[in-house]
């Protein structure tokens, strides 16, 4: 189920739902766009359009499991009808034996008959066999050509330019530090948290970061230099534009309200 919903920061809405995860197999993969509008009637739209997608996306994942499912019912299918045939065959020997009373010496035409009976089944068998051979393939061919799930939902991401304000040795002896950090305000949540694992590998001498993005403007540089007291909390809301977080044991956060996590509304 989507929804979409609108960020003080910025007033944009924004789009979120939850897909199959194919690692997992669980719908627990969360997908989420910025609209790009500030108009609920135009979010809804878009909201609709989303869904389309990805319901098609959900749809494309699931035939080849569908198709699979029903090859290997046919494939029971084929398997019992050939063993019965062989039954109703060793039957049919074992009767005749016991009717004569004695061995019966097999005629010509019983063994030409047998050998047809055999030849029929074995016939059966190996087109049954190049069936579901060709089926495979089809299978397999079919597989290949479809994409993964994820190559639809992959965006490119880009590492916005950015300008780092100030840095904060917080403790020596647990290797903490904060780093602030001034970017462009309209670019995405993606490329600011892209962005931040990037910082996150750079500065190695951190095992435990904090990092601030604040908007590259005038007000944004001020909040980004610690001067918080000369400027109001709406510019706060509006300027201090995400927070993310990083320490090898709990992994990392991020927060693009980080204005509302922090009590300012």
């Amino acid at each position: 189920m989507s929804s979409i919903y609108r960020k003080g920061r910025d007033g944009y809405f924004y789009y979120q739902t939850y897909v199959v995860n194919p690692t997992t197999g669980n719908k627990d993969k969360r997908i989420y766009h910025s609209l790009g509008t500030k108009n609920r009637s135009l979010a809804e739209k878009k909201q609709i359009e989303y869904d389309m997608k990805y319901e098609r996306l959900q749809i494309k994942n699931e035939k080849p499991h569908k198709r699979t499912r029903s090859l290997t019912n046919m494939k029971i299918g084929s398997v019992v009808l050939v063993t019965m045939l062989l039954t109703l065959t060793i039957s049919n020997l074992y009767h005749s034996k016991l009717q004569g009373g004695k061995k019966i010496k097999t005629t010509m035409a019983e063994k030409e008959d047998t050998s047809e009976d055999f030849a029929d089944t074995n016939s059966i068998t190996i087109q049954n066999q190049s069936f579901f051979k060709q089926e495979k393939n089809n299978l397999s061919d079919l597989q290949s050509k479809e994409p993964p799930i994820d190559s639809y939902l992959n965006e490119k991401i880009v590492i916005p330019d950015y300008k780092i304000i100030r840095i904060e040795r917080l403790s020596n002896s647990f290797r903490q530090g904060k780093v602030h950090v001034a970017v462009n305000e309209s670019t995405s949540n993606e490329s600011q948290r892209a962005l931040c694992q990037t910082l996150t590998k750079s500065l190695t001498e951190f095992s435990n970061i904090v990092i601030c993005l604040y908007a590259d403007n005038p007000i944004g540089i001020e909040l980004a230099n610690g001067k918080k007291e000369i400027t109001s909390t709406e510019q706060k809301k509006q300027y201090w534009l995400a927070m993310y977080t990083f320490n090898p044991v709990e992994g990392e956060y991020f927060d693009d309200y980080p204005s509302g996590y922090l009590g300012l509304n």
